[in-house]
């Protein structure tokens, strides 16, 4: 087998797109507002989206992409956009990340605020797909998103391989960070592998190119998305699971991480093919 098969099949194995909003909308009133999120976005508005669409402003360097029909928007994590939607725009939006350690971003500098021409076709079928509960409309949206950023991403081996050794390296100590949950986890994570706070700290940043604080509050986000969107449990009951204070606590985190409240992630259920059988 060639070394380009090997790392195709290693490369299944070790990355994982994880995708916690991927849906359709239609703004009947338009929009405005701005925020920052700890995961990529990729918009597609299809060519039957009336009216001119409205932007997208990248704040800090005052950029803007118009999200006219037929287009396609890219948008890098962890900066802080302004959201201009015309009334009746249709959007097709997806929340994402491709990790290998979980809660660490593979793409990187990669991924950068960019604009294209998308498909008619593909973005009309994509757009009924997410209306669909049959496996086939899931698979449609799933590979729309792997096909979409193929075209529009370039990230290197160099960074998955240095993803994959560090999950080898930590992948114990992060099961023990995220069992511990939100209560003092870094410092007693530190405190039982004999380190000092700092020092685990800046180790973890270091191999990890994240800090430990960060990559626990993704993952908490993550881990409430997931109860949130598959079970009935009361948010009080989710905060205190995973070390939260109150319901008010984990509300902050996840609208900080993810970009969305509680109430709106667990309306999202009644859109799930299970829900809807």
């Amino acid at each position: 087998m060639s070394d380009a098969a090997d790392r195709m099949l290693w490369a299944r194995s070790a990355l994982r797109i994880h995708c916690p909003h991927a849906r359709r909308d239609v703004f009947v009133d338009g929009l405005v507002g701005d925020n920052a999120i700890a995961l990529h976005r990729l918009f597609l508005v299809p060519a039957r989206s009336p009216g001119p669409g409205g932007r997208v402003v990248d704040v800090a360097a005052r950029r803007s992409l118009p999200l006219s029909p037929g287009s396609v928007l890219l948008l890098p994590s962890s900066r802080r956009y302004r959201f201009e939607f015309a009334p009746g725009l249709h959007l097709i939006g997806y929340h994402f990340r491709i990790e290998v350690v979980p809660g660490r971003d593979v793409l990187g500098d990669a991924v950068r605020f960019q604009r294209v021409a998308g498909d008619h076709a593909l973005l009309e079928r994509t757009w009924r797909a997410f209306a669909g509960t049959d496996m086939g409309s899931w698979l449609t949206t799933e590979g729309v998103l792997r096909s979409e950023l193929a075209a529009l991403v370039q990230p290197s081996w160099a960074a998955v391989e240095a993803a994959v050794l560090a999950q080898r390296r930590w992948g114990a100590v992060l099961a023990d960070l995220e069992r511990a949950g939100a209560r003092r986890a870094v410092a007693g994570c530190a405190r039982r592998i004999g380190m000092t706070r700092e020092g685990f700290s800046r180790k973890f940043q270091r191999d990890l190119g994240i800090s430990p604080s960060a990559w626990l509050s993704r993952r908490l986000a993550d881990r409430a998305t997931e109860l949130l969107l598959y079970t009935d449990r009361p948010l009080a009951s989710i905060a205190e699971e995973l070390g939260f204070s109150d319901a008010f606590a984990l509300s902050k985190l996840v609208k900080r991480v993810t970009g969305q409240n509680p109430s709106g992630i667990r309306a999202i259920r009644a859109t799930l093919p299970s829900r809807r059988a």
